[in-house]
């Protein structure tokens, strides 16, 4: 009996270290890289790691909410509904809401096809691997290993924000950082 107990508590503390992002859902600080991401303006960047049939590319004017996300992430599906919320309260403006997965778009189907009331109305990006390490390497904290994770990016092309994990505090700072941007 105590041999079982003993292989639970190594299985609980392998899976407590590996995964701190899961004990620390609120996270957000300036995006201040201990070494900075190869890129002056993120948007540039970004429209070089595009490809074609993708999503259109973005444009000089445009502020932008980047979420990074995956179909087998708890907390990136429960912040979706008021991800949503944010993209109908913005509509009209210049405001890009864009998320990418490392996932290929038929696991995102598959997802999809067995949750019929699941939307999620950010332009949506599957697969773009090259992106999508460039953008998770405005992770310092985790070294690009947690999801959901939000840069919010000024019209510039600067990201002035990233927001680690999912907590019910993102939207609304979202929502402050849009507000002074569209000013």
């Amino acid at each position: 009996m105590n041999t079982i107990k003993l292989q639970i508590f190594a299985v609980w503390l392998t899976v407590y270290l590996l995964t701190p992002v899961r004990f620390e859902y609120i996270k957000s600080y300036t995006a201040v890289p201990d070494k900075p991401v190869q890129a002056d303006n993120v948007k540039d960047r970004l429209n070089k790691l595009l490809v074609e049939g993708d999503i259109p590319m973005l444009q000089p004017e445009e502020v932008v909410i980047i979420n990074l996300w995956a179909t087998w992430c708890g907390p990136c599906i429960q912040e979706i509904p008021d991800l949503n919320d944010l993209v109908d309260k913005y509509e009209g403006k210049k405001v890009r809401f864009i998320a990418f997965s490392d996932e290929n778009e038929t696991v995102y189907q598959k997802f999809v096809g067995k949750r019929r009331q699941f939307r999620f109305d950010y332009e949506l990006s599957f697969g773009n691997l090259d992106a999508y390490d460039f953008l998770k390497a405005f992770d310092q904290r985790y070294h690009g290993r947690a999801i959901p994770l939000h840069l919010m990016v000024t019209a510039e092309g600067e990201v002035k924000q990233v927001l680690v994990g999912a907590s019910p505090l993102h939207p609304q700072m979202m929502e402050n950082f849009l507000d002074e941007q569209l000013k």
